[in-house]
């Protein structure tokens, strides 16, 4: 993990506007407490930069509960918490509850979707006699809203991405493998001040149509399609982007099927703006492939929320009616899949407001721009 540097540091200011919306969710869900496991939750709501840590946190205090390891390290990155060591022994969890039962409270909300069988009858243990109560829904609705300052974080690691993408096409020439190939762009992402935000996906020909594609040996050569799924995490924030490229030309059928995913991606942004359900963007796609006759070849969400996290809050999927709310960032992805023969996938980065979204990502991904020679 990084460590604490102006770069990566949140301001107190940051910080302290977090707390206030989580203690106005706990008050609304008649709680004293939360119980805050997930790393990435625990930065959010903290600036803490280091690992295996937790935080409890009451309507008016809160403990970074961590080890030896990173005492020094908590109180640098997280001053607005008070450090709390577990005796030698003791789950952090049966800490957390000891801790918040001596300070006289009668409910205590956590994450049950990051909280281990184990680790939650440690934290029932020292919490005896008090009501646990799940507040995953709580902390997704936090997360999932960007503040400015959070949105410069994301747009500086996409920036870093799309920097690392363009020197890496420069350098693009038929027989180079798919390792290769994802080498080279993970080590221009590197040489940025970044590291890969997920494992890159590259993927040759009928690799391509696997949405998980992982990089192999297969070379690159005219007549098949190139997908490079990618991202950089820089000061804790990520970016994910899709492109696919073509040597010397884009044949026939793919060319026609690079037109209905840019089609049905340019639906799905005409469809977002605050207000709207998850479900709506994805149903826009979805409406282009059908008229189009393969809508049997898209088979997964058409975005997500990108953050602190690759996978944010929220799902652009169907049956998801959580309306788009301003400052949610999120991806629109949409894809066409053809076992035995490849893939194309477009993927660009969108801001929602109150009339629309705004496009963060800006690289090119005309059918000129994805033929490379």
């Amino acid at each position: 993990m990084a460590s604490t540097s102006p770069k990566t540091r949140v301001p107190a200011a940051e910080i302290a506007r977090r707390l206030e919306n989580l203690r106005a969710g706990l008050q609304r869900a008649g709680l004293a407490a939360c119980y805050v496991t997930r790393s990435a939750d625990v930065h959010y709501l903290s600036g803490f930069t280091g690992d295996e840590s937790a935080l409890l946190i009451t309507r008016r205090r809160g403990w970074l509960i961590t080890d030896f390891r990173y005492v020094e390290e908590a109180q640098r990155s997280a001053p607005l918490f008070e450090v709390a060591t577990p005796p030698t022994g003791t789950p952090a969890a049966r800490f957390a509850g000891d801790l918040a039962r001596c300070q006289r409270m009668k409910s205590l909300g956590f994450a049950s979707r990051h909280l281990s069988h184990a680790a939650w009858q440690d934290l029932r243990r020292g919490f005896r006699g008090g009501r646990l109560q799940p507040v995953d829904s709580m902390m997704d609705d936090l997360r999932a809203l960007k503040s400015n300052w959070e949105v410069r974080r994301i747009a500086a690691a996409l920036g870093c991405a799309e920097e690392a993408f363009l020197a890496l096409r420069r350098r693009l020439k038929a027989g180079m493998r798919e390792n290769d190939i994802r080498g080279e762009l993970e080590w221009q992402i590197r040489r940025r001040g970044a590291e890969p935000a997920f494992p890159t996906i590259v993927a040759c020909g009928a690799n391509s149509s696997l949405p998980h594609a992982r990089a192999g040996e297969r070379r690159w050569r005219s007549g098949i399609p190139l997908l490079i799924d990618f991202g950089a995490r820089l000061g804790f924030y990520n970016s994910d982007l899709t492109r696919v490229l073509f040597l010397d030309d884009i044949p026939r059928r793919w060319r026609e099927r690079y037109s209905w995913v840019l089609e049905a991606q340019a639906a799905a942004f005409a469809s977002m703006r605050a207000g709207v359900a998850c479900e709506r963007p994805d149903a826009a796609a979805r409406s282009v492939f059908a008229r189009h006759g393969c809508q049997d070849r898209f088979g997964h969400a058409v975005g997500h929320g990108v953050g602190l996290a690759v996978h944010d809050p929220p799902r652009l999927g169907q049956r998801n009616r959580t309306p788009l709310r301003p400052g949610m960032v999120v991806t629109v992805e949409p894809a066409l899949y053809y076992p035995g023969e490849g893939g194309i996938r477009i993927e660009d980065m969108v801001i929602i407001h109150s009339a629309g979204c705004r496009a963060l990502s800006k690289l090119p991904k005309t059918e000129d721009a994805a033929v490379i020679g």
